[in-house]
């Protein structure tokens, strides 16, 4: 793999990251699915997903399972919510804990080859900042959706099975 392959790699899952949190406390756009169980597991590229590098360490910090972080997450609340309900965890604590574990990640990967020191200290740059807008963050309320479905023009309104029309007019 070249270097400016794993320079683009490394930055776009960084980028992702931040960019959960920035939509994530931005409230806008749809509400995702949870990832399958298997992916929650085992995260994505060199262990910083959403599932399988964060919210393990944030899991390991709060002495939570994943699981229960999910439904929280799920139920609106955002992870410095869940750290504020815990008793003896605080905000800040699970920020640097997030801080810690990401950084880890990282001299991995600079050990094992696959980043530069240069790499990691730029994907390090305000990184403190961006975890604790993704542990302040709160997702996004669910778009509200017609009681009948998303409805395509077909069955009620017209179009192929639609139910005869009650009059000349109607």
């Amino acid at each position: 793999m070249s270097r400016k392959h794993k320079l683009a790699v490394v930055g776009a899952v960084v980028l992702g990251l931040a960019g959960t949190g920035a939509a994530l406390a931005s409230g806008g756009g749809t509400r995702h699915q949870a990832p399958p169980a298997s992916v929650e597991a085992r995260g994505f590229g060199f262990g910083f997903g959403f599932a399988g590098g964060v919210l393990q360490a944030a899991s390991g910090y709060l002495g939570v399972p994943v699981s229960t972080l999910m439904t929280d997450l799920r139920s609106g609340r955002s992870l410095a919510d869940v750290a504020g309900a815990t008793s003896g965890k605080s905000e800040d604590g699970l920020v640097d804990a997030l801080v810690a574990s990401v950084k880890s990640q990282l001299d991995k990967a600079v050990s094992a080859g696959k980043l530069s020191a240069d790499q990691e200290s730029k994907l390090e740059a305000n990184l403190q900042q961006r975890m604790k807008s993704f542990v302040e963050a709160k997702p996004p309320a669910a778009p509200a959706m017609h009681p009948r479905g998303f409805g395509f023009g077909f069955g009620r309104h017209g179009g192929p099975g639609a139910p005869p029309s009650g009059g000349a007019n109607a």
